[in-house]
């Protein structure tokens, strides 16, 4: 489960429920977990703690990059991206791509049209999404 979640394959209930066990009775109870963690889901505290491997995080990407056209600015956002989720594991929510840091020195609806800055946002929800059952 935790390779599964460095290299931002999705888990499935299976993995959930062995994390799950882990946080609430191996290392301390529900009632801990909750003080702490408040709630957050069982992977994104792993990914907190494992982050997520650098290749994973630009194998999310590449189709993006492998397939447009992109300008030095993009790619430099693009890895600023990626190097975000590489320390922090995940983005909490895509609405974090137009705030700092990454809204300098452009942000990124001056660097992408719309369904590039769509896509960009697809992926870092999906990245997040792969550590979650929902």
């Amino acid at each position: 489960t935790i390779q599964k979640l460095i290299n931002n394959n999705p888990i499935n209930e299976e993995d959930y429920k062995a994390l799950e066990h882990i946080f609430t009775h191996e290392l301390g109870s529900k009632d801990d977990y909750e003080k702490r963690f408040k709630g957050k889901e069982f992977g994104l505290v792993v990914r907190d703690i494992v982050k997520l491997s650098p290749q994973a995080a630009e194998k999310a990407f590449s189709d993006l990059i492998n397939t447009k056209s992109m300008n030095s600015n993009q790619i430099n956002f693009i890895k600023q991206v990626i190097n975000y989720i590489t320390v922090n594991g995940y983005m909490e929510s895509p609405n974090m791509l137009t705030a700092a840091p990454f809204d300098r020195p452009f942000n990124l609806w001056k660097l992408f049209d719309q369904v590039e800055a769509v896509e960009i946002a697809n992926i870092v929800e999906q990245i997040k999404n792969n550590a979650c059952i929902k």
